[in-house]
This record gives C-alpha cells, sequence and structure tokens, in this order.
C-alpha cells in the first residue's frame, strides 16, 4: 500500500509496497437485480353486489315571465325556449301555441290586451331566432282571458312577498303543445258489468297505422290509455285504472315492441266520462313537458 498519507495517514510509511507493480485485489460480492414488483389477481372475475343507476333530469316549466309593462324577453329564457324549438324540429306534426298575459295591479299601459299578445310575439320571435319552425309557432289573440291571474288573486294574498311573486307570474306567456290538423284522433272502447276485459277493441284497431306513423315521425309524441271514475271514488278508480292497463296491454301487443314503452296508462277523475269507457289518444306535451 502506498497512498502517501492521503487516504490514510495513520499508516504512512508503516506498510511496504512488495510489488507496485502489482496492485491486484481480490473480493467476493453478491450482485442483486433491482426488484420489480408484479400484482395479479388470484380471481379473475369481478362480482357485482350492488349497482346504482343516477340519472338527472332537467325539469322543463314552459312559461316566459316579464317585467312590468314591458315585452322583452330575458335571456335566462333562452335554454328552456332552445329546447323547445329543437324539439319541434323533430316532432314535424306537433305545433305550439302561445297566450300572453298582463297583470292587472302593476301592468299600468293604456292597452294591456295588446301589451299581452306583444309579448306572444315576442316570444314567437325569440323560437324562431333558436330555429323552431315558423309556421308551427302560433300566437293566439282571443278565446282566453288575458287578465287571468295564475296563482290566485294578489289583492287577496295578506303576505306581501306572496303578493309581490304573484303579480309577476302574471306578467307571462305560456307554451302549450298542440297536433296540426289531421292528426289526432280519439278511440273508445266500453266493459260490461264487472268485466276486465273490453267488449270490442275494433274502435282502436283502426288507429294503429296512423299511431305507428305519430310515434315513428314524432320523437316525442306518447300513446295515452285513459280510464274515468268519479271524483272522491277510489274504488271505481281501481277498476277503471285496472281496464285501462288491460286495454294498454293489448295494445302494446298490436303495436308491437318497437312502440310499448311509449304507451301510457292515465286515470283521470271526472264525471263528463262513464267509468266503463277507456279513450286512447296521443299526446304531444312531451315537447314542452319532458324533463331535459
Amino acid at each position: 500500500m502506498d497512498d502517501y498519507g492521503k487516504k490514510l495517514p495513520a499508516v504512512k510509511g508503516k506498510v511496504e509496497e512488495v510489488d507496485e507493480d502489482n496492485n491486484v485485489g481480490f473480493a467476493d460480492l453478491t450482485v442483486y437485480r433491482k426488484p420489480e414488483g408484479k400484482i395479479e389477481p388470484k380471481n379473475r372475475k369481478l362480482q357485482v353486489s350492488k349497482l346504482l343507476l343516477y340519472q338527472e333530469e332537467e325539469p322543463i316549466i314552459p312559461i316566459v315571465f316579464f317585467d312590468r309593462n314591458s315585452t322583452t324577453v330575458d335571456h335566462r329564457f333562452d335554454r328552456m325556449l332552445s329546447i323547445v324549438a329543437n324539439r319541434l324540429k323533430t316532432n314535424p306534426d306537433v305545433k305550439v301555441e302561445l297566450e300572453g298575459y298582463y297583470d292587472e295591479g302593476t301592468d299600468s299601459v293604456s292597452d294591456p290586451t295588446e301589451l299581452a299578445y306583444q309579448r306572444a310575439v315576442a316570444v314567437r320571435q325569440r323560437l324562431i331566432s333558436l330555429g323552431a319552425p315558423a309556421d308551427r309557432v302560433i300566437v293566439r289573440r282571443s278565446g282566453y282571458n288575458p287578465a287571468q291571474s295564475r296563482v290566485g288573486l294578489p289583492e287577496e294574498q295578506v303576505i306581501p312577498l306572496d303578493r309581490k311573486r304573484m303579480h309577476e307570474e302574471n306578467r307571462r306567456v305560456e307554451l302549450s303543445a298542440w297536433f296540426t290538423e289531421g292528426n289526432e284522433f280519439l278511440a273508445k272502447t266500453l266493459f260490461e258489468g264487472n268485466s276486465p276485459e273490453p267488449v270490442s277493441t275494433d274502435d282502436i284497431a283502426r288507429f294503429i297505422p296512423q299511431m305507428r306513423q305519430l310515434l315513428d315521425r314524432n320523437d316525442e309524441v306518447i300513446i295515452l290509455v285513459e280510464g274515468y271514475a268519479p271524483p272522491g271514488d277510489t274504488q271505481t278508480a281501481k277498476v277503471s285504472f285496472q281496464r285501462a292497463a288491460a286495454v294498454a296491454k293489448w295494445l302494446k301487443k298490436q303495436l308491437g315492441p318497437d312502440y310499448a314503452e311509449r304507451v301510457y296508462i292515465h286515470q283521470a277523475f271526472e264525471t263528463a266520462v262513464a267509468p266503463n269507457e277507456v279513450y286512447v289518444f296521443p299526446n304531444p306535451e312531451g315537447v314542452i313537458y319532458r324533463p331535459k
């Protein structure tokens, strides 16, 4: 060893170098590779014990509200109106009618009826600008009361904030969906006694081709099968609902699986229709009401 005392100063000059030309040393070393981890599942099959499906829906309220004495459509209603406009394009047999209203307590103009009409015109223009077909957006000018309050009489409300909101909701335009001419129908079937089966389905059967055509052409159209009972008569309602369900089951079979999911049952309470009658008709209100 001869390191000149730089690394081992304590042995400088004490260990003689026997052979300065031979500086070979020997050592035993164990060399290992860098460890690499690998994890493999023991069982490659995953068993799902519980599956939850969440679906978020955005409700649609087909009403446009206005400031007092104003016909300006606020842009906050554009999302709702654009949904309706797009649906009109994919439902060629459906039209939208607009009814304008004014508030007797806060709209102080010389001709409030004209104000209500111009509000409906403004909503029509906005719908068309968002892509709605102009020939299927109709403004009604008569046949309804433009001063009709939406939620009771504001002057009878004792809470000031609620009274203010009632005035605000009266300044509005309401949207409603209808079929264009020639695309509506109303079929009826009768039941006798306590029978759960209809006497005849012939009147419904003759409209099945028209039902298929409407459902094919219009994405938002459904077929309603409606049973009837007097108001408050729950026992009769139960029977009429079961009868409507029997008609719906038959109708789904006739229409086939492609249309079955668009047949719905509805129970109505009214005295104008006998409880042994079930009606079948198309409904276009999904254009303005179905959640996004």
